[in-house]
């Protein structure tokens, strides 16, 4: 059975008198313990696709499984709740909560789910040790580098163990040593047997990844490598 499998998902987005197809057809299938790598121009349609692929956006048409599961047929708290336990989303400016600190933004996926205080609490220091961020718990994201608030959103979206992690542009911003740390962790979470997919444009991250797709006007394909 394939992790996630797509039939035709397809996004247009209606503005006014012109209709723009992001997303055209896309049909995918992903097994578990793959790193995917999806490369393509600015606006071809990548982060379109993932935010589908998270459970953030809702296609106009087709349809997306993860497994047994349909996001997309969910009510919104129910679909809230899969993203919580099954989806790590990681996003190319980190989107960390700026009112809170190191420890508060990598377990605020914890709203969502039903974990006691202690259960919060030791997940959380687990991940801060792992990403070495002790020195960094009581502070807020603007007071920490760029390769320090990247380690946080990747604890964050680790936080529960999900089946899937999805990036968008995760290396962006990180200089080459951080890059390398953040896809050799990567790397090694599809190993054990999960998803991961990462619209890209960093050669580190596409010699990496098991298959490269490119999108090009809103359509995938086996990239050339």
């Amino acid at each position: 059975m394939h992790a996630i499998n797509t039939k035709e998902i397809t996004q247009v987005f209606d503005n006014g008198n012109h209709r723009v197809t992001a997303v055209d057809k896309v049909t995918l299938q992903i097994h578990q313990g793959e790193l995917i790598a999806i490369t393509g121009r600015s606006g071809s349609g990548k982060s379109t696709l993932l935010y589908q692929l998270a459970g953030l956006l809702h296609p106009s048409s087709g349809t997306l499984h993860y497994g047994e599961n349909q996001p997309y047929k969910l009510s919104t708290n129910k679909l809230n709740q899969f993203r919580a336990e099954h989806i790590g989303m990681i996003y190319p400016d980190f989107r960390l909560l700026p009112y809170l600190n190191v420890i508060e933004n990598i377990q605020s996926p914890s709203l969502a789910l039903n974990m006691t205080d202690d259960e919060v609490k030791q997940r959380a220091l687990d991940l801060i040790s792992s990403f070495s961020l002790q020195d960094r718990v009581n502070h807020l994201p603007s007071a920490l580098s760029s390769g320090e608030q990247q380690r946080v959103a990747l604890a964050r979206a680790l936080f529960t163990s999900p089946s899937t992690i999805i990036a968008d542009e995760p290396t962006g911003n990180l200089d080459e040593a951080n890059s390398h740390k953040l896809i050799s962790t990567l790397k090694n979470y599809a190993e054990q047997g999960n998803v991961v997919i990462i619209a890209t444009h960093d050669p580190l991250v596409m010699k990496a990844a098991d298959r490269q797709l490119q999108m090009k006007q809103g359509q995938l394909s086996q990239a050339l490598t």
